[in-house]
């Protein structure tokens, strides 16, 4: 009905008989159904009204035109959600989803997805780190995810150009992990005898097995025969629920010899499993796993940590060098290259996919001056020289 009021005056604009204004329909292609995607905007000069369209037709072909459907943030990042459910392990997909509800808080959510500036971003990574006090890795894991939602838009071509790529990223600070010294350990083995927390804290700096790993062992992983043991499973807190799966890559499902020292607290605690099997009776959970209560629950990875950390705030050990579960492992390698142990079979223990992964964490653990090599080498040629 409007259109009748309009008059043509070129190609895609018009002017309304009434108001006199120039009325510009600006064209984006065609949507899923094959129907031309659209929008019409009022315009007070024919002037202003050809160079809005010649801005428009030039920004088709740089690819830089904003599409006029509204979709919000937050209604864009569902749907990539939805996409990373097909491919993604639930522990990575709720680390995801925390990340979205950050987003779905803040005024970014709500804005339309196609009218997100390089300005908003950087405004939401600044909440983050200033007004949420979050780490600086953890906005790049902010910034990571925004990318790939933004990513996906632009392959799809529901927008120009990805706003996330043209904004400062936050700087990834690497710390170096810690671990324990010879003497720290020894004096932790000496303590921990007999107490419930002796059997992860051995199994952790023996092996360097995961604190999902750990948790994941099952007595038939366990072979006293042969001593060995078997890593096949990696048991998971995801939110409040629990996630039992296989390692994180094929080379994660690994066999570790079990040190004599090992087998001796594996076997006393398969004792003290035997009798309290005897005690509870029908009470007794055979859930199987090493590490678990008197009835036979398993115990969940976060109390794992939680039961470290009390443990270490005993008055008696106060004066100990604290370590978490997943610090033993970083403890399993530090000792290791302290021995001499070559990387790349430290690297096959731990369950590395590359050798570069190792190097790349324990850098800092590699004698800089090169010491051995150069000695070694300055060695064999004494050894021709004689």
């Amino acid at each position: 009905m409007a259109d009748k009021k309009r008059i043509t005056i070129e190609k895609n604009i018009k002017q309304d008989i009434a108001s006199k204004q120039f009325y510009v329909t600006f064209y984006y292609g065609k949507d899923s159904s094959g129907k031309n995607k659209r929008k019409t905007k009022a315009y007070p000069t024919l002037n202003e009204a050809r160079l809005e369209l010649r801005k428009h037709e030039v920004s088709i072909m740089e690819r830089s035109a904003i599409d006029p459907s509204r979709t919000s943030v937050n209604e864009v990042i569902e749907r990539h959600l939805e996409m990373l459910s097909l491919k993604s392990e639930e522990s990575t997909l709720y680390g995801y989803r925390t990340i979205a509800r950050h987003i779905k808080g803040h005024r970014l959510g709500n804005r339309q997805a196609q009218e997100v500036k390089p300005v908003d971003v950087q405004a939401y990574l600044a909440h983050l780190q200033k007004d949420k006090a979050l780490s600086s890795n953890t906005a790049l894991k902010h910034y990571n995810f925004l990318n790939s939602v933004f990513n996906m838009m632009e392959q799809q071509e529901l927008i120009g150009r990805n706003p996330v790529k043209r904004v400062v990223t936050p700087k990834k600070i690497a710390h170096d992990p810690e671990y324990l010294t010879v003497d720290e350990a020894r004096e932790i083995f000496k303590r921990s005898k007999g107490d419930r927390i002796e059997l992860p804290f051995a199994l952790g700096l023996y092996t360097g097995m995961r604190r999902g790993e750990l948790c994941g062992l099952t007595w038939d992983c366990v072979d006293f025969d042969n001593d060995l043991i078997r890593v096949r499973l990696n048991r998971l807190n995801v939110g409040s629920e629990i996630v039992l799966k296989q390692p994180k890559s094929e080379s994660s499902e690994r066999t570790l010899s079990m040190v004599p020292e090992l087998k001796e607290i594996l076997l006393t605690e398969f004792e003290i499993l035997k009798n309290n099997k005897k005690l509870l009776g029908n009470q007794y959970r055979s859930s199987d796993f090493v590490i678990c209560y008197n009835d036979g629950e398993p115990v969940r990875p976060n109390y794992l940590s939680e039961m470290f950390k009390r443990w270490f705030n005993r008055k008696l050990n106060k004066d100990l060098r604290a370590i978490t579960p997943h610090g033993l492992r970083h403890s399993f390698v530090a000792l290791a290259i302290a021995a001499g142990i070559p990387l790349y079979e430290i690297s096959q223990a731990l369950g590395h996919n590359d050798i570069s992964v190792t190097s790349r964490i324990y850098a800092h653990l590699l004698d800089k001056t090169h010491k051995n090599v150069t000695e070694g080498m300055a060695g064999l040629l004494r050894e021709d020289s004689r």
